[in-house]
């Protein structure tokens, strides 16, 4: 769960074996509403797995984003789905989230 910027939020997956991805949600006033879901798990030796404990949110600009600092498979449940090296960061947008490219910083030779 994250508070802050007068917001609550809430990272659900709804999986009981292997990831699903995950769920966004906006806990405002008596109300739950669904922000949109990010189809994403941390590689497992079984399968996909809940990416939540790495899962840091923040807001921009008053739209949501979570940033997962482990590898993620993109995808679950597919078959040769790509995997994002970390940090993994996702943007709300209009119909949902989406992946964000971050810059990586490049290593200094000696």
């Amino acid at each position: 769960m994250f508070v802050g910027g007068g917001r609550t939020l809430v990272l659900a997956e709804p999986a009981t074996e292997t990831s699903w991805g995950v769920r966004v949600y906006e806990i405002a006033g008596g109300a739950l509403r669904e922000l949109g879901e990010i189809d994403a798990a941390v590689p497992g030796e079984l399968g996909e797995e809940d990416p939540t404990p790495f899962a840091k949110v923040s807001l921009d600009r008053g739209r949501v984003v979570v940033r997962f600092d482990r590898d993620l498979v993109l995808g679950t449940g597919k078959e040769d789905a790509p995997v994002a090296r970390r940090p993994v960061v996702f943007r709300q947008g209009e119909a949902g989230f989406v992946r964000v490219e971050t810059a990586k910083k490049a290593r200094r030779s000696r």
